[in-house]
């Protein structure tokens, strides 16, 4: 075989064995690309999903926690925090539950002293 015909076998050689080379880079083309698709699919439905539970959501009403105090016990509780509160100072009208007071003080045994305002005297 001539210097010429072991260069053309040569180059045919090589040429046929880039071929698969490059039949399999396509493949690998082809698996990438496809896991890509299936992974913005994935994305896509887990973006769909938590949409619909927080459409959901603000759609149904809230039932009441059953650790709420009724309206009447928070009002209770309210004005009891408010008539005790350390920061009152002489003059000071709180509005209770059960109507407004005016705090006058300290007594001597370190009780609060309140006027309901209904007892207040109409200034003249």
């Amino acid at each position: 075989m001539s210097n010429v015909q072991s260069v053309v076998v040569l180059i045919l050689t090589l040429s046929l064995a880039a071929i698969p080379s490059a039949r399999s880079q396509v493949i690998v083309d082809e698996d990438v690309s496809q896991a890509r698709m299936q992974w913005q699919k994935h994305i896509l439905e887990t973006k769909r999903r938590v949409q619909e539970n927080a459409e959901r959501l603000r759609r149904e009403p809230r039932l009441p926690a059953t650790s709420q105090p009724s309206q009447q016990e928070a009002a209770r509780r309210a004005s009891e925090s408010a008539l005790d509160d350390h920061t009152l100072a002489p003059g000071d009208i709180v509005v209770t539950d059960k109507g407004g007071v005016i705090f006058r003080g300290w007594t001597s045994d370190e009780a609060r002293r309140f006027d309901r305002l209904q007892e207040l005297p109409a200034k003249q």
